[in-house]
């Protein structure tokens, strides 16, 4: 993962923003993966998200933009693509308690 530049404020906010992505990201693979929870409507479908989700996590962790300023500024951008990631995700699975 590229090191970010700034002051120190904007590099923990603009590294927070990236990992915290990452995290969300991950979490969902793994929910997918492991879950007994999860009613899978269409396997091959699950493999192919998997693989959507890995590239959305690679395209953010080396993304070549170093200047912390940049993901800051991006939040927006990247919190909007998490949360439609997330809600097609909900497309094709069922979550149960």
């Amino acid at each position: 993962m590229t090191e970010l530049v700034g002051s120190e404020k904007q590099i923990k906010w603009g590294q927070d923003i990236k990992d915290n992505f990452i995290l969300n990201m991950n979490s969902l693979i793994e929910r997918i993966k492991k879950s007994n929870k999860i009613v899978c409507f269409n396997e091959p479908e699950a493999l192919k998200h998997i693989e959507l989700l890995n590239k959305h996590i690679n395209t953010i962790a080396d993304n070549d933009k170093t200047e912390a300023k940049y993901w800051v500024e991006k939040r927006d951008n990247i919190t909007a693509l998490r949360d439609k990631i997330i809600d097609q995700m909900y497309t094709y699975y069922r979550w149960s308690n």
